[in-house]
């Protein structure tokens, strides 16, 4: 449910960075995510919630996070003055850190203590607080004549297979690609946690792991 969107809309998102104002861009992927955050915390709040509005909201907000981060890594040097990117750079891994880090247990501790529309409820207000910083960010529109519009969505397309050509003839690029594609796929962290709630007896958890070697 998140590796399709990300890698689909992902691209899609690179090709609309290069075309149109990147601010708008931004804004509007920020209110998606916000209302999907909303989605989470009404159904949360209902008697008995459902499952399937997790794995549509999962995607959704992977396919908005995916359109979003061209745009909003690719304006840093519009909005940042040259000499000071790298300041800008480190800031912005550190600070991506602190929040995976910090973000993840304030969940936890959330959810396992007042509850998970709790969690929902934080996450849609900081989304909420962050559209307001974005809403100040002066218009970021592509550079005239650096590409043409995109009309529709087989003029993106090609551009998604000229990339795909570019790559394969870089195969640092392509190498690289690769390995992170597979480290999300088959090695990232958050696969983990339902197996670690389960050794741990969380409440939320409802697998129990069976008999034998941990």
């Amino acid at each position: 449910m998140e590796l399709l969107p990300l890698a689909v809309f992902g691209l899609y998102g690179g090709v609309l960075a290069d075309r149109f104002d990147r601010r708008r861009l931004i804004v509007a992927c920020e209110a998606g995510l916000a209302c999907c955050a909303a989605l989470l915390m009404l159904n949360a709040l209902v008697p008995h919630p459902a499952v399937w509005p997790l794995y549509v909201a999962t995607a959704l907000m992977m396919a908005m996070a995916a359109l979003q981060r061209p745009s909003l890594e690719a304006s840093m040097p519009r909005v940042v003055p040259r000499d000071q990117l790298t300041a800008a750079a480190a800031l912005m891994s550190m600070s991506r850190n602190v929040s995976y880090l910090a973000g993840t247990t304030l969940g936890g501790v959330l959810a396992a203590g007042p509850g998970p529309e709790y969690v929902y409820g934080r996450d849609t207000v900081s989304f909420v607080v962050s559209f307001g910083f974005l809403w100040l960010v002066r218009p970021l529109p592509a550079p005239a004549g650096e590409h043409p519009p995109v009309t529709g969505f087989a003029p993106g397309l090609r551009s998604i297979l000229a990339g795909f050509s570019y790559a394969r003839g870089r195969r640092d690029l392509l190498g690289s690609y690769l390995a992170d594609l597979a480290a999300m796929t088959l090695a990232y962290p958050a696969a983990l946690f339902p197996f670690v709630a389960a050794n741990l007896h969380a409440p939320g958890s409802a697998w129990r792991p069976t008999s034998g070697p941990r």
